[in-house]
C-alpha cells in the first residue's frame, strides 16, 4: 500500500517576494563572490506550492567596469541535471552596484517541481552578494569519507553570449559560495 505523507503545513511562495535558487533553508550564511568568467553557474530552486516567476535578480556589491551578466532558467531533464532553457532574462550591466533585476516570460512552476536558476558573467567580474557553502540545497552529494560541505552549485564552460538552448554537459560540482540568484514572484 502506498502512503501518503501530508505536511501540517505547506507555506506558499509570496507574491513579489524573491526567493534564493539552491537555498535549503537552513541558517542564511551570507557573503560576497568574484564569479569566474565564461562559466555558466547553476542552482537548483523547489516550491512546495505552484508558484509564478515572472523576475530574476542578483545583487551587485562591487563593480566590474564594463562588466555584464546574464540570468536565466532552466528546466530539469528528469535526473536532477539542468535540460532545456526556459527563457534566457537578456543582459544586465554590472557596472554599477545594487539589484540587477529582469523581467522574464512568466515561467508556471508546478509543486515540487525543480527548475535551474542560472548566471553568467562577461566582460570583467563584479563582487557579488553570494550565500555561502552551509546553508546550500547539496543535492548531489558529497564524496564518501570526505568531510566537505556537499556538493550544491554545478558550473559548465561557457563563453559569454546568449545562454545555451541545452545546458552543457559539466562534472564541475561545486561547494563554493556562488552568487545569491532569486526567483521573484509574480505579484
Amino acid at each position: 500500500m502506498k502512503r501518503i505523507i501530508k505536511p501540517a503545513f505547506v507555506w506558499p511562495p509570496k507574491a513579489g517576494r524573491g526567493y534564493f535558487g539552491g537555498y535549503a533553508g537552513v541558517g542564511m550564511n551570507t557573503t560576497t563572490s568574484t564569479p569566474a568568467l565564461d562559466k555558466l553557474y547553476v542552482v537548483p530552486l523547489v516550491f512546495p506550492t505552484a508558484a509564478i516567476i515572472d523576475k530574476l535578480q542578483i545583487q551587485v556589491t562591487t563593480l566590474a567596469s564594463n562588466g555584464v551578466a546574464r540570468m536565466g532558467v532552466y528546466a530539469d531533464n528528469g535526473d536532477l541535471y539542468p535540460g532545456a532553457l526556459l527563457v534566457d532574462g537578456g543582459e544586465v550591466s554590472t557596472a554599477t552596484t545594487g539589484f540587477k533585476v529582469v523581467d522574464i516570460a512568466d515561467i508556471n512552476m508546478n509543486a515540487r517541481e525543480v527548475l535551474w536558476l542560472t548566471s553568467l558573467f562577461g566582460v570583467a567580474a563584479p563582487v557579488v552578494a553570494a550565500l555561502g557553502t552551509s546553508p546550500t540545497m547539496g543535492i548531489w552529494g558529497s564524496d564518501p569519507g570526505v568531510d566537505s560541505a556537499p556538493a550544491g552549485i554545478l558550473r559548465a564552460t561557457q563563453g559569454y553570449g546568449a545562454l545555451p538552448a541545452t545546458f552543457p554537459v559539466s562534472t564541475d560540482y561545486s561547494t563554493v559560495a556562488y552568487s545569491m540568484m532569486q526567483a521573484i514572484i509574480k505579484a
